[in-house]
């Protein structure tokens, strides 16, 4: 799903989508 576009996109960017996932839940 976004993990192709995020493993494109900087590791900064993705840790913090990482925390906000978890947050939401």
């Amino acid at each position: 799903m976004m993990e192709t576009g995020m493993k494109t996109v900087h590791p900064i960017t993705l840790k913090v989508s990482m925390m906000r996932a978890i947050m939401k839940i």
